[in-house]
């Protein structure tokens, strides 16, 4: 399973999002993986299912998403995506 830290995430949106502001409410440790995740395990063994993306690229394509679907072309340029 591939984990991350918050702190990766905070890194992995600032890549994709250089501009944004993100604060970290305190009592949050940014060196913990996150605890959250989606179970694929049914997914694998039944209809074998394999994830063909690394981890940043489901966020890369969420924020290219958002992008395009809401005109919110002042998220990211392309070229730091």
């Amino acid at each position: 399973m591939d984990r991350i830290t918050l702190q990766e995430l905070v890194e992995m949106i600032k890549r994709y999002i250089p501009n944004s502001k993100i604060e970290v409410e305190p009592g949050y440790d940014l060196g913990v993986p996150t605890q959250a995740y989606v179970d694929i395990f049914k997914a694998r063994e039944e209809l074998e299912y394999q994830p063909d993306f690394r981890k940043g690229e489901v966020l890369r394509d969420f924020i290219e998403m958002l992008r395009v679907d809401y005109n919110l072309h002042t998220l990211c340029t392309r070229e730091c995506m």
